[in-house]
């Protein structure tokens, strides 16, 4: 295997990504729309298989490099929950999770893979590790919109929001009553982010947050005008 160059970001390794996560989506909601009602659920199973899939090999590489610990290892960044969301509302799909998932989901990790904290580019296995995760997220709130029809409230903004400030003073209590850095809510992450727009430390926290409510607001923009046209006359 040919070495790792540096990551760069919107290089082509990064467009090409991006482009295979778009690709597979879109196939997902295509597909959706034609399979029966049992293919669906299958599909479902086999995405939240591969999520956990790359949960377990994802910890296998924090326990070879010897970081099992709670510094690291404990499911609290925002992607790592969205996760085991995800495995959940896949294998018994319903309305909340599914919403909270398209929120999170969405507005978290298509920041994460538009400004990935990354240092080395393609073929290394953290960039193809990142990105398959990541996509998976995505592609998993495709299918619970598009293929099983679970779409948000336009109102679920607010509990998604609502939920996001729960975890960012929870963990942000943790991660200062024990040194963590976990959502990056202490530092911010060595690669380039969106973070480095917003402000030096505590500054940023508070632009994340109004950043992710404009995110969040700008999700339900599409529910927001079905719900208008099909309640017109």
């Amino acid at each position: 295997m040919p070495s790792s160059a540096e990551f760069r970001l919107f290089g082509p390794a990064h467009l090409g990504a991006l482009a295979v996560v778009a690709l597979v989506c879109t196939l997902v909601a295509a597909g959706g729309a034609r399979m029966s009602a049992p293919a669906r659920r299958r599909l479902g199973q086999v995405l939240a298989s591969a999520l956990g899939l790359y949960t377990v090999y994802s910890y296998w590489l924090v326990w070879r490099a010897g970081n099992l610990t709670a510094e690291f290892a404990l499911p609290l960044h925002l992607c790592n929950l969205l996760v085991l969301l995800a495995i959940g509302v896949l294998l018994r799909p319903g309305r909340a999770g599914s919403e909270l998932l398209y929120y999170w989901g969405v507005g978290g990790s298509a920041q994460a893979l538009i400004t990935p904290d990354l240092q080395v580019g393609f073929p290394s296995e953290e960039f193809v590790r990142f990105f398959s995760g990541h996509g998976l997220l995505v592609v998993a709130v495709v299918h619970l919109v598009g293929g099983l029809g679970l779409e948000p409230r336009p109102e679920g903004m607010w509990r998604a929001f609502t939920w996001f400030l729960v975890w960012v003073w929870v963990v942000g209590l943790m991660d200062a009553a024990f040194g963590w850095n976990y959502g990056y809510l202490c530092q911010k992450p060595q690669g380039s982010s969106v973070l480095d727009h917003l402000g030096p430390w505590p500054w940023y926290l508070a632009g994340g947050t109004t950043l992710a409510l404009g995110i969040f607001w700008l999700l339900s923009l599409p529910w927001r005008i079905l719900r208008t046209r099909s309640t017109s006359p």
